[in-house]
């Protein structure tokens, strides 16, 4: 009897992963919940994250390795275009020799598109017949002044050539292929330079 009584006064080991003491008992008051991100704050970036450092995001600083310094453009290299000048002849010069001493002296080709001043002496030549070449000694107004010379730095000639429309002053027009021009006041040409040429030779086809 005593024994029945000793056993049923024993206590039952409690289980403590299905419930709690009263003293481990978490109140509902006690719960702190969650932050949930503002999407309506301007800083707020969804695609960021805490895992991207500032170092991971900057741009690196410097020359990146292997660079090299573009190199620069030799103005008389073997690309140069064609560039626009203008030439001033003064007063007392022969205009032909003035523009092949300029192509020479600078090594370019130049091509002269336009002129207008006054010349004292002009000599013309009908290329396309047996005349002989006329001589003025006179005030003559350029109205029309186009050259070509053709730098070259071997000893072969250079193709070249200078046409030249005049004015007498008095409305007569004189024109043709000038090998001299001596200038009255100051002439001013208007031209384009080039280097490096290239001569294409044209095969012309029979006619059938």
């Amino acid at each position: 009897m005593n024994n029945f009584e000793n056993s049923s006064s024993m206590s039952v080991p409690r289980d403590l992963s299905h419930g709690s003491s009263e003293g481990d008992e978490v109140h509902p008051s006690h719960i702190i919940p969650p932050t949930l991100p503002n999407h309506n704050d301007p800083h707020f970036n969804i695609g960021n994250s805490s895992c991207n450092s500032a170092a991971g995001t900057a741009k690196p600083r410097g020359r990146p390795r292997g660079s090299k310094n573009r190199p620069k453009e030799d103005s008389k290299g073997e690309n140069m275009g064609m560039r626009p000048v203008t030439l001033e002849v003064p007063a007392g010069v022969d205009i032909i020799n003035q523009v092949a001493n300029f192509a020479k002296s600078n090594e370019v080709c130049i091509a002269v598109t336009a002129g207008f001043g006054k010349v004292s002496v002009a000599v013309l030549r009908n290329v396309l017949s047996q005349a002989p070449d006329r001589v003025y000694k006179e005030h003559l107004a350029v109205i029309n002044f186009s050259s070509t010379y053709v730098f070259s730095p071997l000893a072969q000639a250079t193709p070249s050539f200078f046409n030249v429309t005049l004015d007498r002053m008095n409305g007569e027009l004189i024109g043709g292929t000038t090998f001299r021009m001596v200038t009255l006041g100051k002439v001013v040409l208007s031209a384009y330079v080039f280097q490096n040429p290239h001569v294409f030779t044209i095969e012309v086809a029979g006619f059938h």
